[in-house]
């Protein structure tokens, strides 16, 4: 097929003939910033990629996130420029015909994707990448299974997924910013199993052996013993101890329901999900995050070579 026949992802990014038309670069362009900053809202920041290190990946709740945000500004943007969904009749004809005539319907400023990410109609009329996904042997039947929404965000989450690896390779990666746990708490080892109640209002419980801790504001709350050292150190005063450690915080953008040590806890839209080094997770409100926790800065990445004349030091330092 000669190039300038080809649909818009079939092209090289290069401007003039055969090459990507200056409205889907712009897309493109849009695309990468905008998860550059959405990625940023989640609590994290992007460093010099470290690439003998393992990949760092989003949680699942944080990297669905990002896609429908991505998706809703796609949409708009298209549909600000003149793009629609498609009609009715076209849709109708099913998957095969509207990926045969991807390269009309892009005449038209039409696409089967231009559509609301909770429409339970959304006709799935795109599959990702080959270089993200690869299909086992009981791919068919499986894809057969989903409905066209779960389709349409499979497809989303996907691609993002893949301009994130694209920006490791180009030399960025996105990691969890961390904050160093602070304060003095009191706390006493429990000597029967005790229920308590969240200010989200979930029931945990903790067991004998395990400690009742109480903030400086009077909340109390269990911890697991297998951890408790791992998070208090003693004071020189008897029965009060310090906040020890670091965590990773994420920020929670729909109602997700989080495994604790004491039990599921409900993380609320606005709230935090904080993460140890154990792997163990636990939601906390805004105000707690703030009230209990400092933000560490980044560490300066030693990995990027140091130009010439370029000072090691902190300005002022």
């Amino acid at each position: 097929m000669p190039e300038e026949d080809l649909p818009p992802s079939g092209r090289e990014w290069k401007r003039g003939p055969g090459g990507l038309p200056d409205f889907f670069r712009e897309d493109t362009l849009r695309q990468h910033r905008h998860l550059l900053m959405l990625v940023e809202r989640h609590g994290y920041h992007w460093r010099v990629a470290r690439l003998t290190d393992p990949a760092p990946t989003l949680p699942e709740p944080v990297i669905t996130a990002v896609a429908k945000a991505e998706h809703e500004r796609w949409a708009d943007f298209r549909r600000n420029t003149g793009w629609r969904g498609l009609a009715r009749s076209q849709r109708d004809r099913g998957e095969d015909w509207i990926k045969a005539h991807k390269r009309e319907l892009d005449r038209q400023r039409r696409n089967a994707n231009l559509v609301p990410w909770d429409d339970p109609a959304v006709p799935a009329s795109v599959q990702a990448p080959d270089e993200v996904t690869q299909q086992s042997p009981d791919a068919p039947a499986q894809e057969s299974e989903k409905t066209p929404r779960q389709k349409l965000r499979e497809f989303n989450v996907q691609i993002d997924t893949a301009i994130i690896e694209r920006l490791r390779l180009w030399g960025v990666e996105p990691v969890a910013d961390r904050y160093r746990r602070v304060g003095i708490v009191t706390a006493s080892e429990l000597t029967e199993q005790v229920t308590w109640t969240t200010d989200q209002g979930d029931e945990l419980t903790s067991q004998p052996g395990d400690f009742w801790v109480v903030d400086a504001a009077g909340a109390g709350r269990g911890v697991a013993r297998a951890r408790f050292a791992d998070l208090y150190e003693p004071t020189d005063v008897p029965g009060r101890y310090r906040r020890r450690g670091t965590v990773t915080a994420r920020r929670v953008r729909a109602r997700e329901i989080v495994p604790t040590l004491e039990g599921p806890a409900v993380a609320e839209p606005g709230m935090w999900v904080l993460t140890d080094d154990h792997g163990d997770s636990w939601p906390v409100t805004d105000d707690y995050l703030s009230q209990h926790y400092r933000r560490e800065k980044p560490a300066p990445d030693r990995s990027r070579p140091q130009r010439s004349g370029e000072s090691s030091r902190a300005p002022g330092a």
